[in-house]
């Protein structure tokens, strides 16, 4: 069997090969780490979004709520670093839209290689409690449920104004309500109760079947987000008075700019 022998010559471009090889390797290394370098030191940037940990808070009656901002998390550096101005913080209703605007801070935003698209956020203003304006806003069984406690009311206004009075009975005869003149300006309803009474005479031998009205009004009606009546206000536009004919109350009411509210 032959031997096979390589010259000088072969064995040095041997050699060269493999540090040529080596060298290539190197450089391949090098040029990935230095790429990698460029693209996360230098390239490439992360978009974060300025409103993750951030709501805004509304409370309060309509027309008279505030609004205040607040994070969700509190140890956040991005969120921390942010200014938040919101459009509008007193005196707000519902259907209103608030605009939140974040200021981030540069400097913080370079050293983080962080950047952001948006700047600004809208919150909607719904379901907050409000004051009835018109009588489509008041819920007519919560409104019926008033009229209990205002017959209650009335035949106790009555027995102490009407000391000859026995067998007092109260029913609510009809609705009156009036808007206002101006927009603003809240709902008021008017009850006209018919009172049934026997008033005693002639040291008490004598008793006389009797009947007379009386208004009484309410306003301010606060409705909640679940449509019903939360409270309400007496009223005290008309007075408070005892009439022996319904139709002088009704004039009354109808003087006074009030109709009658089909029930």
């Amino acid at each position: 069997m032959s031997e096979k022998y390589y010259s000088a010559s072969e064995t040095v471009l041997s050699t060269k090969n493999r540090i040529i090889l080596f060298l290539i390797f190197v450089s391949s290394i090098i040029s990935v780490f230095a790429g990698f370098f460029i693209y996360t030191k230098i390239i490439y940037k992360q978009e974060v979004d300025l409103f993750e940990y951030v709501d805004v808070k509304v409370e309060g009656v309509s027309d008279e709520a505030s609004a205040q901002v607040y994070f969700t998390v509190n140890d956040d550096d991005l969120t921390n670093s942010i200014s938040y101005n919101l459009s509008k913080s007193t005196n707000i209703s519902n259907g209103e839209v608030l605009t939140l605007t974040a200021v981030p801070d540069e400097d913080f935003m370079k050293s983080k290689r962080y950047f952001a698209k948006v700047f600004t956020k809208q919150f909607p203003v719904q379901g907050l409690s409000f004051i009835a304006k018109n009588k489509n806003e008041v819920p007519l069984n919560s409104l019926k449920q008033i009229v209990s406690a205002n017959n209650e009311k009335v035949k106790d206004i009555f027995s102490s104004e009407i000391s000859n009075a026995t067998s007092v009975e109260v029913k609510n005869l009809s609705y009156y309500y009036k808007k206002g003149d101006n927009p603003s300006d809240d709902l008021s309803v008017y009850f006209i109760s018919q009172i049934n009474y026997t008033e005693r005479y002639f040291f008490n031998t004598i008793n006389i079947p009797s009947v007379r009205y009386y208004i009484n009004g309410y306003d301010s009606f606060l409705i909640n987000n679940s449509g019903e009546i939360e409270k309400y206000s007496d009223s005290n536009d008309l007075g408070n008075s005892f009439y022996y004919l319904p139709n002088v109350v009704k004039q009354v009411l109808l003087n006074n700019g009030y109709t009658e509210w089909e029930v």
